[in-house]
């Protein structure tokens, strides 16, 4: 995404902002997989 923003030579104050909420949205979720308890015990039974 940033990429195809930054074709033009620099990214304008909607691209940003679209950009920002995007990595925003991106990191959330990636707060949340980390967090995720399902995923924890599923990895220490396999460490068992």
């Amino acid at each position: 995404m940033e990429r195809h923003f930054r074709a033009d030579g620099f990214i304008s104050p909607r691209e940003f902002k679209r950009l920002d909420r995007a990595l925003d949205i991106a990191s959330q979720n990636i707060r949340a997989e980390k967090h995720d308890r399902q995923a924890r015990i599923a990895y220490n039974l396999w460490s068992n």
